[in-house]
């Protein structure tokens, strides 16, 4: 009978069955099963991945179809992402997100120019623009664990992708990696919104492509 486990995956884990060559000091979950009494946890596979300094929950499986259903783009398995954007400019003068941007998105597809790779067409499922509350709500409540050091400087947040957008519903501007909700870092929740003031939340949701497509999707913005 197939097996399905959840997997709460903590932070410095990778989501891998063996340890990575060029990282071998960090976990797998593979480890993390084994270790909490999961003795055949080397016959499972996880759905998808999370990265290795994120945390949430992860399901891994020896259901070789099930996997297949869930990863391959072929079988059109919807993914959300929770992107922050914060635009170019000092602060207080930052470019903006718009909405009627996000809807044309959807409507036309973007065309992605990634570094080192030829030029191809993206087309989100969905893309729409979220108030704190509801990005807040979205990750239950982590709003200020995931905007710790992202917003309030003047130059551009770490890990972000530089952009130079323009438009009537353009976006420009640098996109700051995805939430992942549980980060370790806290903040308080008045000082959370307040720097939420200098970003924009954008709920994508795509049936092919990875993360990273969410990044070059608000570069071109």
């Amino acid at each position: 009978m197939p097996q399905y486990v959840l997997l709460h995956k903590p932070r410095g884990v990778l989501t891998a069955k063996q340890r990575c060559a060029t990282n071998p000091a960090l976990p797998t979950v593979t480890e993390v099963l084994i270790a909490n009494g999961l003795t055949n946890a080397a016959d499972l596979s996880p759905v998808g991945r999370l990265d290795a300094e994120s945390e949430g929950l992860l399901l891994l499986t020896d259901d070789g179809w099930l996997n297949h259903c869930m990863t391959h783009p072929s079988h059109g398995c919807h993914k959300t992402y929770l992107a922050v954007a914060q635009g170019g400019g000092r602060a207080g003068h930052r470019r903006r997100m718009r909405a009627g941007w996000c809807e044309r998105c959807v409507k036309e597809g973007v065309l992605l120019r990634p570094a080192g790779a030829p030029a191809y067409q993206a087309k989100p499922a969905a893309m729409t623009m979220l108030s704190v509350a509801d990005a807040d709500a979205a990750l239950g409540g982590g709003i200020g664990r995931c905007l710790d050091g992202l917003a309030g400087e003047d130059g551009p947040a770490a890990d972000v992708c530089n952009g130079d957008g323009e438009g009537d519903d353009g976006a420009g501007g640098e996109c700051g990696a995805e939430c992942e909700s549980g980060r370790s870092e806290t903040a308080s929740t008045t000082t959370a919104t307040g720097a939420a003031a200098a970003l924009d939340f954008v709920s994508v949701t795509m049936t092919e492509g990875k993360k990273h497509e969410v990044r070059h999707t608000l570069r071109s913005g």
